[in-house]
C-alpha cells in the first residue's frame, strides 16, 4: 500500500496525464492498426498462403497483450520505484513472448492446413503425417519460447536448469509417464501409419472412421453416430482392422437342408447356388460344397468375393444372394429344417 501511495504522491498531475495520454495513446494505435489489417486483409476465396497468415496474425493479436503494452509505454513517463518497474517489465516481456507464440502456432497451423487440404484427397496418408507433425512443431515453439523468456527474462542459467531438470527427470518421468506413452504412441501411429485420417477402422470393440489424432488420443467417429477418443498408447495395445484400402472382401456362410432332400435336386444345389452369386452384382464364388451329414442337415458350405470394398455393397451383396438362395429353394421345394422337439404328456 505505501508503494502506490509513494508512486501517487512521487509523480505530478502533469506527469499523470502525460502518462496517461502516452499509454492510451498507444493502446489506441494498436487497436487501430488491428482494426484496419482485418479490414485490408479481407478473407477471400482463392488467397495466397501468406496473406493467409499476415490475415490470421492480426486476427489473434491479443487484447490483452495490447492492455500490457499500454500500461508500459504509459509507466515509462512517470517516477516509480525500481522493484515495480521490474515488476512491470517482466509482465510486458512475458506477454511479448506469449505473443509470439501465439503467432507462431498461427503460423505453423495455416501452413500444416495449406498442405493438409492440398494432400487430404490424393495421399491421406502423408496429409496425416503432415497434421500430426504440425501439433508437435507447435508445442516445439511454445517449450522453446518458454526457455527463451526465462533466460532472456529471469536470466536463469538453462544449463543449470537442464541439469537439475536431469536429476528430477525420474520423478516427473513417472508423473507424467502416461502422457510421455500417448505421445510417442502418436508419433509411432504417425510414422507406421496403421490408418490415416478418414479411414474405417476396428479397434478393440470400436467401429468408426477417423477423424483426428492428437498427441494424446485419437478421434473415432462410430458407426452410430458418436465420437469416441482412444488414448493412443491403447491403440497400438489392441488389434486394428483397416478397412479403408479394401478392393474385395471374403465371405463364408453354411446352410443346411432336409436330409430327406432328393439326390437330384442335393447334386444340383451348388450348381444353383454358384449361378447365383455370380450373377448378383459384386459377387464370385470361391467354392460351393456339400460338406456335412449333420444329426437334423445336409450342411452346405458357401464362399465367395464381394468385389468391392465398401461395406454398403457388402451388405448389399450378402442381402441379394441370401433372398435369391431362399427364392431358389422355394420354386425347387427345398426345405431348411430347424431341430424341432415333441413333448408327449401321458394322462
Amino acid at each position: 500500500m505505501e508503494i502506490f501511495l509513494d508512486i501517487i504522491q512521487g509523480n505530478s498531475l502533469n506527469a499523470w496525464l502525460r502518462s496517461l495520454i502516452v499509454g492510451v495513446g498507444v493502446g489506441s494505435v494498436l487497436l487501430f492498426l488491428r482494426m484496419l489489417f482485418r479490414k485490408i486483409v479481407k478473407p477471400a476465396r482463392e488467397e495466397t498462403m501468406f496473406k493467409k497468415i499476415i490475415r490470421a496474425i492480426f486476427q489473434r493479436t491479443n487484447s490483452v497483450f495490447i492492455c500490457i503494452a499500454s500500461v508500459y509505454a504509459g509507466t515509462q513517463l512517470l517516477e516509480i520505484p525500481e522493484m515495480v518497474i521490474t515488476f512491470i517489465q517482466k509482465i510486458f516481456y512475458y506477454s511479448i513472448f506469449f505473443q509470439l507464440g501465439i503467432w507462431a502456432s498461427v503460423m505453423i497451423e495455416i501452413s500444416v492446413q495449406g498442405k493438409y487440404s492440398e494432400k487430404k484427397q490424393d495421399d491421406p496418408a502423408y496429409a496425416t503425417t503432415i497434421k500430426t507433425f504440425g501439433t508437435i512443431l507447435k508445442l516445439i515453439a511454445w517449450i522453446l519460447l518458454f526457455f527463451l523468456a526465462l533466460q532472456n527474462i529471469n536470466n536463469v542459467n538453462l544449463t543449470a536448469l537442464i541439469t537439475s531438470l536431469g536429476i528430477g527427470g525420474v520423478a516427473v518421468g513417472l508423473a507424467v509417464q502416461s502422457i510421455l506413452g500417448d505421445i510417442f504412441s502418436s508419433i509411432s501411429i504417425t510414422l507406421d501409419k496403421p490408418f490415416v485420417i478418414g479411414d474405417f477402422v476396428k479397434i478393440g470393440d470400436v467401429k468408426g472412421n477417423i477423424e483426428h489424432i492428437g498427441l494424446q488420443s485419437t478421434k473415432i467417429r462410430s458407426i452410430t453416430g458418436e465420437k469416441i477418443s482412444i488414448a493412443n498408447s491403447d491403440i497400438l495395445n489392441s488389434r486394428i482392422s483397416n478397412y479403408a484400402n479394401l478392393d474385395k472382401r471374403y465371405h463364408i456362410m453354411n446352410i443346411g437342408v432336409h436330409p430327406e432332400t432328393p439326390l437330384e435336386k442335393l447334386e444340383e444345389i451348388p450348381d444353383w447356388i454358384s449361378s447365383i452369386i455370380d450373377n448378383t452384382k459384386f459377387g464370385r464364388t470361391d467354392h460351393v460344397r456339400i460338406v456335412e451329414l449333420g444329426a437334423y442337415t445336409i450342411d452346405i458350405k458357401i464362399a465367395f468375393f464381394i468385389e468391392s470394398g465398401t461395406y454398403i455393397d457388402y451388405i448389399d451383396t450378402k442381402q441379394a444372394i441370401i433372398t435369391n438362395i431362399l427364392r431358389l429353394f422355394e420354386q425347387e421345394s427345398i426345405i431348411m429344417p430347424f431341430p424341432t422337439q415333441n413333448i408327449l404328456l401321458e394322462k
